[in-house]
């Protein structure tokens, strides 16, 4: 499991929690603090870039990401021996029908996912960090595009390892999650 949270914000203490779930369950990981790069939608298209390093300091490991502002609940047992280059929840809302979701990424260490996060990144950066897209409807875009061009086999994860908190656990009554999200970003984003 890879994260990355911003040095000196709250986020240093959302990761702590992350860090703990992961140690009370013998899961291997590796959470990195990194600079602030000035606001919140700067930080989190870091992301892309984040994954492509880590696939370079993690050669012949698959990685699972998990943002900083999660825990486990139990091992993510789903991704041992999973066969595919990425997974990530696409999910309906109310407000929006087939999101990518990014709190939870599995991704194969191979060429295949360090396209995908090149072209990610690519997007990112071309759009800047004062647009209203999000980085995760830009790996979506990423991922479908691959997908038409024959070029990715991507999987949707099941709900317990992308389940948020409230909205997430009220449409799934009855799924016990696996990795819980608890979106900080609701109210730290204006103050990061």
């Amino acid at each position: 499991v890879v994260a990355y949270y911003t040095i000196g914000t709250p986020y240093e203490a959302e990761a702590n929690k992350l860090r703990q779930s992961l140690e009370v369950r013998g899961v291997p990981h590796d959470i990195v603090g990194v600079n602030n790069l000035g606001n919140w939608q700067a930080n989190t298209r870091f992301k892309a870039k984040f994954m492509r390093d880590m696939l370079d300091k993690h050669q012949g490991i698959n990685l699972v990401y998990i943002d900083a502002d999660a825990i486990i609940h139990s091992p993510p047992d789903l991704f041992n021996n999973y066969d595919c280059d990425i997974a990530v929840r696409w999910q309906d809302f109310k407000w929006r029908k087939n999101e990518c979701l990014s709190g939870t990424i599995y991704m194969a260490n191979n060429s295949v996912a360090r396209e995908l996060c090149l072209r990610w990144e690519t997007i990112n950066t071309q759009e800047g960090n004062d647009t209203n897209t999000y980085e995760q409807w830009n790996l979506g875009k990423v991922i479908v595009d691959m997908r038409n061009e024959g070029k990715v086999k991507d999987k949707n994860l099941p709900p317990e390892y992308t389940m948020i908190f409230d909205s997430m656990r009220s449409m799934y009554p009855d799924v016990k999650p696996v990795i819980e999200h608890f979106q900080a970003s609701r109210t730290l984003k204006h103050r990061v």
